[in-house]
């Protein structure tokens, strides 16, 4: 998401669309991962109704999948005006705003992952 935001500010609009394509690629990549982690859980007969420290783990990570889909529908907004013929301003907040809420979720993510490296 970096080097997207970094190409458009630099009009490199080829490999702008490269880079957001694939952005949103590992964004949706990285959702079918937790659906399957999911079902994982599931399949081993972790359930919510298994006890409270699986509901607290179903709950935090639904939460922040949903923070990672509304990332990837804007990163498919993003993509969408990217893939437009015509292309009226090459202003940068949009793609600015898109890169601010992955870089939120993605310190989310490192903290998740330490939280629950922590109480394993």
């Amino acid at each position: 998401m970096h080097l997207s935001l970094k190409n458009f500010r630099e009009h490199n609009m080829m490999r702008y669309k490269i880079l957001i394509t694939i952005t949103a690629l590992l964004g949706l990549l990285f959702l079918a991962g937790q659906c399957l982690g999911f079902a994982g859980m599931y399949n081993k007969g972790i359930t919510l109704q298994w006890n409270i420290s699986a509901a607290l783990i179903y709950i935090i990570v639904s939460a922040h999948m949903l923070h990672v889909l509304g990332g990837v529908i804007a990163l498919f907004i993003v993509f969408a005006r990217a893939y437009r013929r015509h292309t009226r301003t090459y202003d940068p907040v949009p793609v600015e705003v898109v890169a601010t809420y992955w870089h939120f979720v993605d310190g989310l993510w490192i903290y998740l992952y330490i939280f629950f490296l922590w109480i394993k």
